[in-house]
């Protein structure tokens, strides 16, 4: 009986943390999409991210990412100090967004929170 009060414990422990982790992490998710750098943000669709941007210089292989199960591509701006992680999600097909922003110098773009 005893053996059996602590696995329930245990269990109910462990379950009580996971929300926690699944609550963090949509809070952190929700504090990232907030941030803006220029017109620049997680999940902006590649149609917009040409609009703003224009055809990147370069664009790296479309390559599946076993980490997450993702097809992603590098795209590079270097005149505009602009790296962008492009994600197509499951499919090399899908519609690509941005997961991923990296700036550096030249960039000018200010960072903002919505």
């Amino acid at each position: 009986m005893k053996m059996l009060t602590i696995l329930i414990g245990t269990l109910a422990l462990n379950m009580f943390d996971a929300s926690n982790c699944c609550a963090d992490e949509t809070a952190t998710e929700a504090m990232l999409r907030a941030e803006r750098l220029g017109g620049l943000h997680l999940g902006l669709p590649e149609k917009d991210v040409l609009k703003l941007l224009g055809s990147p210089a370069t664009r790296g292989e479309l390559v599946f990412q076993e980490a997450d199960g993702n097809y992603v591509q590098d795209w590079h701006y270097p005149d505009k100090g602009i790296e962008l992680l492009m994600s197509a999600g499951e499919k090399k097909s899908g519609v690509k967004t941005i997961a991923n922003i990296t700036a550096s110098a030249p960039c000018t773009f200010a960072p903002e929170r919505v």
